[in-house]
């Protein structure tokens, strides 16, 4: 059975989702594979999740981010989190499915403050200054992650599930990715990114090269500013060369 895609992008979003959402928040699990069902559960308690109490979310939310960051993902104790947070375990199976939909959760709303401080992406209109203003996004949206408190920690701990991501964790980066389609689309609108293979397909490969990449950067337990920069710089290098036309190359 295939699945739609769901934009898993954070309460905001949540609301603004697919039609699937609305089945399966009206669909018995009994209807569906195990995976369908999964899904289901998942929308059930996140409908309540919205209704948290903010500053227990806050809390929540904190301790959950610092000891991923610290700890990773495996490693972090869920009892320790709540304990830090003062939130019984009753109240969390409430609100969340398990520990994963936690980290899930914590990642997402750490992307929608990054994708606000990095402001709206403004689409090029001018072929020549596509790749420069495309760099520019980049920097815009690197500044904001870096501002954002444990965020690069959060990145390592996820990077270990990347390759066999769950439903709940691989659409986490939604939020990021929708800027890149954007700029992509707007691309082949200019002549200044390939034709001959379509969004998906381009958004595919550049998933495949963020993760090897990603997957180096994250070796070093400790990296600095200028290791950041350079690791952002050689991921735009790379996209660029795999989508940029031939007659450009």
């Amino acid at each position: 059975m295939t699945i739609p895609e769901v934009p898993w992008r954070g309460a905001a979003s949540w609301q603004r989702a697919s039609p699937w959402c609305a089945v399966a928040m009206s669909s018995p699990p009994s209807a569906f594979d195990a995976r369908t069902a999964s899904l289901y559960q998942w929308s059930m308690i996140h409908r309540r999740a919205l209704r948290i109490d903010p500053s227990l979310r806050d809390r929540l939310y904190a301790a959950a981010s610092e000891a991923f960051a610290c700890h990773g993902y495996g490693r972090a104790s869920l009892n320790a989190i709540l304990a830090a947070a003062g939130m019984g375990k009753s109240s969390f199976f409430y609100y969340f499915v398990d520990k994963e939909d936690l980290f899930a959760s914590v990642i997402e709303a750490a992307l929608v403050r990054i994708s606000a401080a990095a402001g709206p992406t403004d689409r090029p209109s001018d072929p020549a200054h596509f790749w420069d203003e495309a760099a520019a996004m980049v920097g815009r949206w690197g500044t904001a992650m870096d501002a954002e408190p444990g965020f690069v920690g959060l990145l390592r701990a996820l990077q270990p599930m990347r390759r066999t991501a769950s439903p709940r964790l691989l659409h986490v980066m939604d939020e990021a990715r929708g800027v890149y389609r954007e700029l992509l689309a707007r691309g082949i609108e200019l002549g200044e990114v390939r034709e001959d293979l379509d969004v998906d397909t381009m958004m595919g490969l550049i998933d495949a090269v963020d993760l090897a990449i990603d997957e180096a950067f994250h070796r070093n337990p400790a990296p600095n500013v200028s290791d950041i920069q350079t690791h952002r710089m050689r991921m735009v290098d790379l996209v660029r060369r795999l989508i940029v036309p031939e007659n450009r190359r």
